[in-house]
């Protein structure tokens, strides 16, 4: 994702970060290849979003409404200002990713979400309707309602324009996940928020028998240090949770608890592969999942800045393992 400090803006700060990220991996990873995503701000012009598509390695803008997440100060304050960018979106085929929230002091966190799907994802899916779109992290039942409900009734020759991905911790928890054990939990609190019982349970149903590839995984993982998820710093704590080291475990606990394992695979690596015009696992590496008990690391520690990260279930047993096939 593109909301690093600074933002990732234009094609030259993609390729760099890319470079970077390039850079850090690991021998037996070298075949791993990152495709970037620029960060949408006030001042994205249609030559940004062409340069964007002939880059070749930059498949979407994401969408980030002002003050609405982590470092989103450069965020979008007025969609309408954006038309041009949107056209020039549609023009070459690029995905536009949406944390869809609305950041007002006055809208309870619980339905911001709700709040801009009935607010303004209408309108984008209407004003542009070649501009193909990823609603990220959805939280609430009704907006994966709303996806399944606008395939079923606007799909094209079965292809998708409105998708959604799914955390593996929207999945599992609700809000009180915060509140575990009477106390207030950092390391459970992410933006969007967790939400209610109801919508936990909807998201999961939906999401686990879904047949048309309108979801597929997005783990919104947020690798925020221990001082800043702590508020050691006195700003407040990060938002965010890291779940990328047992993600793969986590949606499995996800979908067996709805006996569902069998769409598993489509929702890790087939659904978003396609929506994206990507080829499905080129390399033919493949996961074994086993229900097999398996212990999350206690940290993972960044000696260069004397801290550490702490993953969710840090240091607890959790009933999958994950190996190389």
């Amino acid at each position: 994702m593109p909301n690093l400090t600074p933002p990732i803006r234009t094609v030259s700060e993609a390729f760099l970060y890319r470079a970077r990220i390039l850079n850090a991996l690991s021998p037996e990873n070298a075949s791993f290849e990152p495709l970037m995503t620029l960060y949408l701000t006030d001042h994205t012009t249609p030559q940004i979003v062409k340069e964007a598509a002939e880059s070749g390695f930059i498949r979407a803008f994401k969408l980030y409404p002002f003050g609405a997440t982590t470092n989103s100060s450069y965020g979008v304050t007025d969609l309408n200002g954006l038309h041009d960018a949107f056209h020039a979106m549609e023009q070459y085929n690029l995905v536009l990713c949406i944390h869809a929230e609305i950041a007002d002091p006055e809208l309870d966190m619980l339905h911001r979400e709700d709040a801009f799907i009935s607010t303004h994802l209408n309108t984008l899916l209407t004003s542009f309707p070649a501009l193909k779109i990823v609603v990220e992290h959805c939280t609430t039942k009704s907006t994966v309602d709303f996806i399944s409900n606008y395939y079923t009734t606007h799909s094209i020759q079965g292809s998708p324009r409105l998708v959604g991905s799914i955390t593996p911790h929207h999945l599992l928890f609700n809000t009180m996940k915060l509140f575990e054990h009477g106390k207030l939990q950092p390391d459970h609190f992410c933006l969007p928020i967790l939400k209610s019982e109801f919508d936990r349970k909807g998201i999961l149903q939906v999401v686990t028998h879904d047949t048309h590839g309108l979801f597929f995984a997005g783990t919104d993982s947020a690798p925020h240090l221990v001082a800043s998820k702590s508020n050691q710093s006195g700003h407040g704590c990060a938002a965010g949770i890291f779940c990328a080291p047992n993600a793969v475990e986590f949606y499995a606990q996800a979908f067996d608890s709805m006996n569902q394992l069998n769409h598993l695979e489509a929702f890790l690596s087939q659904n978003g592969a396609k929506f994206y015009g990507l080829s499905i696992n080129p390399q033919q590496k493949k996961l074994k999942l086993s229900r097999k008990p398996t212990q999350v690391m206690d940290v993972l520690e960044i000696p260069e800045l004397s801290d550490s990260i702490r993953p969710l279930y840090a240091g607890q047993y959790i009933p999958w393992s994950v190996s190389p096939l």
